[in-house]
């Protein structure tokens, strides 16, 4: 059963976009540039997100990075928004190919999860400095905490307060991962 057109043309239906979502592990770029290509095309989808975490952190990983997203890109167009979703602290993350990646993207959606702790204001300035200091600037759509992990979760006042940061910092928007715990 196919789910996944289904729920897109519901969603369609009642006026909202639908939009992809895929992990990307780096071992073979034009396979997987292919089959997210694939899906927006036959799931008519309105936007794209690439989610690149650890695996893109080994040496020689740039040039792959640079592949995966000059093949999405063609196969999606250049009007088909397309995000980046990843870590939110660049300096932690140094050998990651950030520019190869947001070189053919739109905007980034870093990952603001304040896990194990309780500062979800201060976590975001941080990521917002970061981002701005990389070579390739985009606009910024954080993703916050929105899930349980072992005994942590974000507590309800603190969701409130990341999502008044975003508005005070100016942001256009944000989201969360996961309303499944939500």
């Amino acid at each position: 059963v196919d789910y996944a057109g289904q729920l897109v043309r519901a969603l369609k239906t009642a006026g909202i976009q639908a939009w992809g979502w895929g992990y990307v592990y780096g071992a073979n770029p034009q396979g997987e540039a292919a089959a997210a290509v694939r899906a927006v095309v036959e799931l008519d989808l309105d936007g794209f997100v690439v989610d690149a975490e650890s695996e893109w952190k080994k040496p020689g990983m740039g040039k792959k990075a640079a592949q995966y997203m000059t093949l999405l890109r063609k196969g999606v167009g250049p009007d088909l928004p397309v995000g980046l979703s990843s870590y939110r602290w660049p300096s932690y993350h140094r050998e990651f190919p950030f520019s190869e990646f947001l070189e053919e993207c739109d905007f980034a959606m870093p990952q603001v999860y304040w896990l194990q702790a309780h500062n979800p204001t201060a976590q975001l300035e941080r990521c917002l400095r970061e981002y701005a200091a990389l070579e390739v600037k985009k606009p910024i759509f954080p993703t916050g905490a929105c899930y349980r992990e072992h005994s942590w979760q974000p507590t309800a006042g603190e969701i409130a307060e990341f999502l008044h940061a975003c508005k005070s910092l100016g942001l256009q928007g944000c989201n969360f991962w996961e309303w499944a715990n939500a």
